[in-house]
C-alpha cells in the first residue's frame, strides 16, 4: 500500500507528477504514455499516483487546464486593452489563441482526432461537462461583453458558444478542408464571427 505524504510533500509530488506528465504526453501522446512511465520520471511508486490522480487522463485534463488559465490571462492582458478596437482587439486574440493551440504540445495532442476521441472516453463525463462548461463561459462572457443591441437580441449565449466551438473544432478537420487553405479559412471564419458579433 502506498505510503501517506505529508502536505507540503504532496504538492511538490504532484507538482513533480504534472511535470513529469507534461514531457512524457508531449513526446508521445496519451495513449501511449503509461502511469509506470510517469511515475519513474515523477521519481515515485507507481501505486503512488494513484494517491493523486485517478488516470492518465485525468492527469492530461488538470496539465491542459492549468495551461489554459496562463494562457487566457496572458493573451487577455496583451490583447484586451484601452484604445484598441474590440472588433480588433477579438480577432488577434483568437488568431493567436488558435496558433497557441497548434504551438503547445499538449493542446496538439487533442487536435489528434484519436486522442481526442480517446481522451473523452475515457474521462467521467462529469468532467468533460465541467470543462466544456467552462470554456463556454469564457467565450459567451467574453463575446456578451462586447456585443451590442441587435447582437444581442438576434444571437443567443448558446449560438455565441456553438460558433466558437466550431471554430476550435475545424482544427481537427484540416485534411478535409485542406491543409494548404486551411491558414485563410481560419482567417476568414475569425474574421466573419468577430464581425457579425461585435458592433462598434
Amino acid at each position: 500500500m502506498p505510503r501517506a505524504f505529508k502536505p507540503e510533500e504532496r504538492e511538490l509530488i504532484k507538482r513533480d507528477i504534472m511535470k513529469a506528465g507534461k514531457d512524457l504526453f508531449a513526446m508521445h501522446g496519451i495513449k501511449k504514455t503509461n502511469v509506470e512511465d510517469i511515475a519513474r520520471a515523477a521519481g515515485i511508486a507507481k501505486g503512488s499516483f494513484y494517491l493523486f490522480f485517478n488516470s492518465k487522463e485525468e492527469l492530461f485534463m488538470d496539465i491542459m487546464e492549468e495551461l489554459e488559465r496562463g494562457s487566457k490571462e496572458k493573451i487577455e492582458a496583451q490583447f484586451l486593452t484601452p484604445g484598441v478596437s474590440p472588433r480588433e482587439a477579438i480577432k488577434g486574440l483568437l488568431r493567436y489563441e488558435m496558433e497557441m493551440i497548434e504551438r503547445e504540445p499538449v493542446f496538439r495532442i487533442i487536435m489528434d482526432k484519436d486522442e481526442y476521441l480517446n481522451l473523452l472516453r475515457r474521462l467521467p463525463q462529469s468532467r468533460v461537462d465541467a470543462h466544456l462548461k467552462n470554456d463556454r463561459d469564457h467565450n459567451i462572457t467574453l463575446f456578451l461583453h462586447y456585443m451590442r443591441g441587435d447582437k444581442k437580441k438576434k444571437y443567443t449565449p448558446d449560438a455565441v458558444a456553438g460558433i466558437m466551438k466550431s471554430l476550435f473544432f475545424s482544427l481537427l478537420h484540416k485534411e478535409e478542408i485542406g491543409r494548404d487553405v486551411f491558414p485563410q479559412v481560419l482567417d476568414l471564419m475569425i474574421d466573419l464571427i468577430c464581425d457579425g458579433l461585435i458592433q462598434e
